[in-house]
């Protein structure tokens, strides 16, 4: 008999007794149920689950992560069973409505009844995930029990979804040399700070959809001399707009002043400054001594006054009390924007708006102080927003062209490029544009140009990137170029031929150093029994079959023969076949020369880690962090259709069927989603020019289906 149904009975028995009613009887036992469930309901409320890595991420919240380990705290009101924590927790590790989880390894620390670390490894991604998402998963400790018994309902959700981190390589502009410069697991974008290129500035969403919100966002700086990433609890902007109390950092940006107890990390480029009213834009000088500021009431839309703040004299003066004009407003999201400051030196350039939305142009000069306007040689509907070369000689326009002072040397449709960066000390644009190799896997990927105004001659400097990478900088030399790039887990960077290439990982690895070497297979660090180690002449060995079977190959050792077999099916099979101590191998058959001999050790056989290039996969060398990053290429391709766009991903011959994305001629993407026979047919995503999602929903052979 159950503990109800006792005192249900009990309840019962007293109202009879005492002349009651059964249903005054009913509605105690009632009471006592609500009761119990709102107990429940709020033990479950005072559960936490945080991300260790990142303890601002808390349930609940649905947010991106690398496909690396990750650890979460969960801290309970009241002492748990610790096996049914975990069993929750397995159980409910994919989201009812999500069929593409990938296989998981949870491990759970309790560090008392109440406190239990766990931790969550990707051992495999399902294979159909999609192009930039490998996945998702969530921590749910709903249906656990308490030592009491009592189940946990109602208790908030962390859901992940997984996504490879974007890296900075930095490329030299001669052409010849690459380096990765970060390693970073978190799921940041960044973009390069003021002048300098000491500092990025990091930005990665708290929370995560597949749509077009405004989502909230963690901020944080990256050192590049210091290979470090420094959080900050408050939100960095590099052109500002808040409360009149603010921090200018020279270093390229701005923050609003934080709330008594919120501790940001200390600088000495950093300075507070107090203005009467709200800041509607505030800018860095170009040399990073100044301030130029618009400020009114919050309220306010026009006529704002203008400042300058010299941050070593600490002195506001003011510019102009009113000056013409509206604030900008964002069209497509119908907000305002912040005024925003250009210095070239010699003037500053700022735009306010005259109704509706007619850019109303002004320049500040240095040399005298005055305020006129801004005599560009653009036509009025043209947007005044330019890049310029370090001496101002050339100036971009990006829907007006190449002006060389005033004169229009190239007209902008002429010019392949949106995005663009100038080399310090040149009149050199670097910019990335798409590409289809059809060497090898007919991959649709990412080159980068440059663009010589002088000569106006293009020339491309390097091939085979990635296709979302975009160049965010040079270096104050103009030696080096920077780019942003993450993997995407189908479609883009080309594969080596299976028993082709050099074999040669293009790095010199030190040896006698501290810090352990440290193997990335597709983003997740793989954890070996066997540590990868480096021998004479700087080569870089790898325990063969546990890096091998972590990608899937299936391994098989011949002891008499000393002979290392291995296969591995897909789109097209593959099998190799190595012996200890022979330099020549077979590839699918075929007798191939190795660079460098297979070796064993004890009883594990290492192989030289450039011999995983001739099995079809990338390999990238960062020295500073003694970290080898491995990337499987998927078996999907590309194909340009008769119209000019180009596809990438699932084919049935040359045909798109499966997962894929369409792009139209100059590289924008048009829908991202299920093909069949080359239309699209089922869950589906379209994108207008600006790159903003469309339409999210169901197609029919090429028709929404409504």
């Amino acid at each position: 008999m159950n503990r109800m149904f006792q005192m249900k009975s009990l309840v019962i028995a007293l109202g009879l007794l005492l002349g009651g009613t059964i249903a005054t009887a009913d509605a105690i036992v009632a009471e006592e149920a609500n009761a119990e469930k709102a107990n429940i309901s709020d033990t479950a409320a005072q559960i936490s689950i945080r991300l260790e890595a990142e303890p601002r991420l808390q349930a609940p919240l649905r947010t991106l992560v690398s496909a690396s380990p990750q650890t979460f705290i969960i801290e309970f009101p009241e002492p748990m069973d610790h096996e049914s924590v975990a069993k929750a927790i397995e159980k409910q590790s994919a989201a009812s409505d999500n069929p593409y989880t990938p296989e998981l390894k949870w491990d759970f620390d309790w560090i008392n009844d109440r406190t239990v670390h766990v931790h969550v490894s990707v051992i495999r991604l399902h294979p159909n995930t999609g192009y930039y998402l490998q996945g998702d998963y969530q921590v749910n400790v709903n249906e656990s029990l308490t030592i009491q018994g009592k189940p946990i309902a109602n208790a908030p959700i962390f859901a992940v979804s997984i996504q490879s981190s974007l890296q900075l390589w930095r490329y030299s502009t001669d052409g010849e040399v690459r380096e990765l410069i970060t390693a970073i697991d978190d799921p940041y974008s960044f973009r390069i700070l003021g002048n300098s290129d000491s500092y990025l500035l990091g930005i990665r969403p708290i929370d995560y959809c597949e749509c077009d919100a405004i989502l909230k966002k963690l901020y944080a700086l990256y050192d590049l001399q210091e290979k470090q990433l420094i959080r900050y609890p408050v939100v960095l902007q590099t052109n500002y707009m808040g409360k009149g109390d603010f921090v200018v950092d020279r270093r390229g940006f701005f923050y609003e002043q934080p709330e008594q107890g919120i501790q940001v990390p200390q600088s000495n480029t950093a300075s507070s400054i107090h203005v009467d009213g709200y800041v509607h834009g505030a800018s860095l000088s170009k040399d990073g001594k100044y301030v130029f500021m618009a400020v009114g009431k919050e309220s306010q839309e026009n006529d704002l006054t203008l400042l300058l703040y010299s941050l070593d004299k600490d002195i506001t003066q003011v510019l102009d009390e009113s000056v013409n004009g509206w604030i900008p407003e964002d069209q497509g999201l119908s907000q305002r924007m912040p005024v925003q400051f250009k210095d070239d030196g010699e003037h500053v350039y700022f735009v306010l708006n005259d109704r509706p939305y007619r850019e109303l142009r002004n320049q500040y000069a240095w040399r005298d102080g005055t305020i006129t306007e801004s005599k560009l040689p653009i036509p009025d509907e043209s947007w005044s927003g330019f890049s310029a070369s370090s001496d101002n000689v050339y100036r971009y326009y990006a829907n007006g062209g190449l002006f060389h002072g005033t004169e229009l040397v190239y007209p902008p449709h002429k010019l392949p490029f949106w995005s663009e960066v100038w080399v310090n000390g040149t009149h050199k644009i670097i910019y990335s544009s798409g590409e289809l190799d059809r060497s090898g896997q007919n991959q649709y990927t990412n080159r980068i140009n440059v663009f010589d105004a002088d000569r106006l001659e293009d020339k491309t400097l390097y091939t085979g990137l990635y296709h979302d990478s975009m160049v965010i900088g040079s270096s104050k030399d103009g030696k080096w170029i920077y780019v942003s790039a993450r993997e995407p887990v189908h479609h883009t960077a080309m594969r080596p031929a299976f028993g082709e290439g050099d074999g040669k990982l293009l790095a010199h690895v030190r040896q006698n150093v501290d810090l352990p070497i440290t193997l990335y297979l597709n983003e997740t660090k793989l954890q070996l029994e066997h540590s990868p180690n480096s021998v004479d002449d700087y080569a870089l060995f790898v325990p063969l079959r546990e890096v091998l079977e972590a990608a899937e190959w299936k391994i098989t050792w011949q002891a008499e023969r000393q002979t290392i077999l291995g296969e591995k099916t897909g789109r097209t099979d593959r099998a190799f076949k190595f012996n200890i101590g022979e330099s020549r191998a077979e590839f699918n058959g075929r007798v191939v020369e190795l660079p460098i001999e297979l070796r064993l050790v004890g009883d594990t056989t290492y192989m030289y880690a450039g011999i995983l290039q001739k099995l079809g996969m990338m390999l990238e060398w960062d020295d500073s962090k003694r970290v080898l990053f491995i990337r499987q290429m998927p078996e999907t391709g590309g194909v340009v259709l008769p119209d000019g766009s180009k596809y990438e991903g699932d084919l049935i011959g040359d045909v798109p069927s499966g997962k894929g994305m369409l792009f139209d001629k100059v590289g924008r993407l048009i829908y991202e989603g299920e093909f069949k026979a080359g239309k699209f047919h089922g869950q589906g995503k379209l994108y207008s020019e600006t790159g903003q999602p469309d339409y999210f929903g169901l197609f029919e052979l090429g028709e929404k289906r409504e």
